[in-house]
């Protein structure tokens, strides 16, 4: 049973890679986006995230654009997720509704549930990239505000 929750977890984990080396997308919450959204049910751990960004940026797609904002976008990615859930009203717009939600639905792989830090995207209808791209610039032109511990999201 443990070794088939550590295939799964490995398959979710290189699926996301997978989405996160192939994409060209026009902003980091677009690359968020697709890395959910490859994953069953649109759910992948905080761990998994940042594993699949660090292989998208170390895979060469780190060029113009936004792509410069930040030189480990692996690191960003704890204050993403919590932007993206909608922790940081000070720092979002007015109309704000969260692209991600906690996932504690029973023994979640992907490393851990909202129990471990495992998230489902909830943003589908309301993600286009021109919409993801103004919201990950907003986020972007905030960072400061919008810091968050591991631990937190781990909780």
């Amino acid at each position: 049973m443990e070794e088939e929750e550590e295939e799964d977890e490995d398959e979710e984990e290189e699926a996301s890679m997978t989405a996160g080396q192939d994409s060209s997308s026009s902003s980091f919450f677009s690359l968020l986006r697709d890395l959910f959204r490859c994953n069953p049910g649109g759910r992948l751990g905080v761990v998994g995230v940042e594993r699949a960004v660090g292989s998208w940026q170390r895979g060469g797609r780190a060029g113009g654009g936004w792509r410069r904002a930040a030189e480990d976008w692996a690191k960003e990615v704890p204050s993403a997720v919590s932007f993206l859930c909608g922790h940081f009203p000070e720092a979002q717009p007015p109309s704000f509704a969260p692209f991600l939600a906690p996932f504690d639905g029973g023994g979640g792989g992907g490393g851990g549930g909202g129990a471990g830090g495992v998230y489902q995207w909830v943003g589908s209808g309301r993600d286009s990239d021109a919409a993801l791209a103004a919201l990950s610039r907003r986020w972007r032109e905030r960072r400061h505000q919008c810091q968050v511990g591991n631990k937190e999201l781990l909780r």
